[in-house]
């Protein structure tokens, strides 16, 4: 598995909030669960199996690391999606939202960052 294609699955995860890594082949699928990302489950509904993006302890290991290596970094991953616009989300907001978020990590009045 690349480092560019793990760090699209965790950033989708955080983002859109999606943990099934159907899109991606069977290998790579695999390859997740054997790095310990991820898990194969069962669907109660149906019986199929599914693996899912869902070991909290890897991932946060994970996001730490890619967001040290600059061209993996959660920012630059907002930024490749900036103009891109889907049901899922909208980049435009998705980069704004992260930037607010950094803004608010230490203890800030409002008036800081807007002018009313």
């Amino acid at each position: 598995m690349q480092a560019t294609t793990l760090a699209t699955a965790l950033f989708d995860q955080l983002i859109y909030g999606i943990y099934s890594l159907q899109s991606f082949a069977t290998e790579v699928r695999a390859t997740f669960v054997e790095y310990g990302f991820a898990r194969t489950v069962t669907m109660p509904t149906c019986r199929a199996t599914r693996t899912v993006l869902d070991e909290p302890i890897a991932i946060l290991a994970a996001l730490n690391w890619v967001n040290q290596t600059a061209s993996l970094s959660h920012s630059e991953y907002l930024w490749h999606d900036l103009g891109k616009h889907s049901n899922m989300g909208n980049g435009f907001e998705n980069y704004l939202t992260f930037y607010i978020r950094r803004f608010f990590e230490v203890p800030r009045r409002l008036t800081e960052l807007l002018k009313f």
